[in-house]
């Protein structure tokens, strides 16, 4: 399978929604809930993978969509819920492109 560097970001952060690029989620739309060093990050959508399930994911498989200062603030002060994840990739879903 070939890499395309084209969608690879170097510094993925919480709160930045991406899409799935690879795998049998290939286009669902999460949410960045943690960083696990330069490879991996856990990923939520609030629905199939609640805050209490996340998905481990490797960087280069994520597309990115953009930020949420909204979702940035939720998971650094802990209040981040699966009903307001929903919510505001429901906001980056209406502008994506499959």
């Amino acid at each position: 399978m070939c890499y395309n560097k084209m969608y690879a970001f170097e510094f993925p952060s919480v709160g930045t929604a991406v899409q799935s690029r690879m795998g049998h989620d290939g286009g669902r739309i999460y949410l960045i809930a943690a960083v696990l060093g330069n490879d991996f990050v856990l990923l939520t959508d609030g629905d199939k993978r609640p805050l209490a399930k996340l998905k481990t994911k490797r960087v280069k498989h994520l597309k990115p969509l953009g930020e949420s200062e909204q979702a940035k603030k939720a998971f650094a002060d802990g209040t981040a819920t699966d009903s307001a994840v929903r919510k505001i990739l429901k906001e980056f879903s209406e502008n994506v492109k499959n």
